[in-house]
């Protein structure tokens, strides 16, 4: 059983399915103004687990910010979040 989980953890690439927003790592200049906006530091932003699969194709390191561009439901328009990667517990 261990066996199956594991192939089907490596085969299944989940980032091209069609509910999986696009996930991207954001620039420098990206987190300045985030972090400008919001009047926040890097240590008030949300998380996500470095074992995330959408995380997979990135090669996101500890640290990064990635920027999620879903697609507003009201507007029709890109609407990006931002998460920060921590180490998976």
């Amino acid at each position: 059983m261990l066996f199956w989980g594991i192939f089907l953890e490596s085969t299944i690439n989940t980032s091209f399915h069609t509910l999986v927003p696009e996930h991207q790592i954001a620039t420098d200049s990206e987190v300045k103004t985030l972090l400008e906006t919001f009047k926040c530091s890097i240590e008030q932003i949300p998380v996500i687990y470095s074992t995330d699969p959408a995380l997979a194709t990135l090669n996101a390191r500890v640290g990064d910010v990635i920027k999620i561009n879903r697609i507003s439901p009201i507007t029709g328009k890109p609407s990006p979040y931002f998460r920060v990667v921590i180490e998976a517990p």
